[in-house]
């Protein structure tokens, strides 16, 4: 039977990971987007919202996230009206496999007037087909996830353009949240317009770093527009713009480690 959601929440809190979060690497292992997602919306419930918005999250991999049961700790860092830093792990097995720190900021409608400084093509909703995910690069997170290319594809090399949106919810019987469905298929970016072929090469984000402009609307198609680049060292960077409904939403930078599959 098909998962109905990334991961079940126990009475305790704790969470048990479904095998709807299982990542292209390993069949024990889960896809980065599931965790991250989990980590931050839990320190966003668990921090005082009080008007304010997220500035900028950042996630640091310190192991592969295994299947199995996880627990969340949540902790303030710095206290303060108009800005607040909170950090946030997330433990399996009694080991810690993923760290955060999350700015909060608070916003004030009118308090600044809207500036782009760079030049951003704000994309509105286009109705693509749905994109058939490729047999060799097939796995349970990819395959719950509706994927939709303008440019680029699972059968290709390169920049991509996707408009995607998750098929069940991260926890089950829990409204949505647009940071942690956001980042639930922003860890993909690197996967999305992968550079060399996955069935041959590992390419995995150590970090993930996402500044954010605007917050994101829960349950609306997101757009991703990723670009990797790798050198000659086993080393790589991705490059993200997130939009919705045609609004800039976020940037987001993952460092990559390259290798070859053995």
């Amino acid at each position: 039977m098909a998962d109905l959601s990334f991961f079940s929440e126990l009475s305790d809190g704790r969470f048990v990971a479904n095998d709807a979060t299982i990542g292209p690497w390993s069949p024990n292992a889960q896809h980065g987007g599931p965790p991250c997602a989990l980590l931050v919306e839990e320190m966003i419930r668990r921090s005082p919202g009080d008007g304010r918005g997220i500035a900028k999250i950042s996630i640091e991999f310190l192991r592969p996230v295994p299947l199995g049961t996880a627990e969340i700790n949540v902790r303030e860092v710095r206290s303060g009206y108009k800005v607040a830093l909170v950090e946030g792990d997330l433990v399996v097995d009694g080991t810690v496999s993923l760290v955060a720190r999350m700015w909060w900021r608070r916003g004030e409608l009118g308090r600044s007037p809207e500036v782009l400084n760079e030049t951003v093509e704000l994309l509105a909703p286009v109705e693509f087909d749905r994109f058939p995910v490729a047999p060799l690069v097939e796995f349970p997170y990819i395959s719950n996830i509706e994927w939709r290319f303008e440019r680029g594809g699972f059968y290709e090399m390169g920049d991509a353009r996707v408009h995607c949106t998750p098929k069940i919810p991260l926890v089950l019987d829990r409204e949505a949240n647009g940071i942690s469905e956001m980042l639930l298929m922003l860890d993909s970016a690197n996967g999305l317009s992968q550079v060399l072929p996955i069935g041959k090469w590992t390419f995995v984000p150590v970090d993930m770093m996402v500044s954010i402009l605007s917050m994101p609307s829960p349950s609306e198609p997101f757009t991703l527009d990723a670009k990797s680049e790798i050198s000659d060292s086993g080393g790589g960077i991705t490059r993200c713009t997130v939009t919705q409904n045609g609004r800039l939403i976020a940037r987001s930078l993952q460092s990559l480690f390259v290798e070859a599959r053995k």
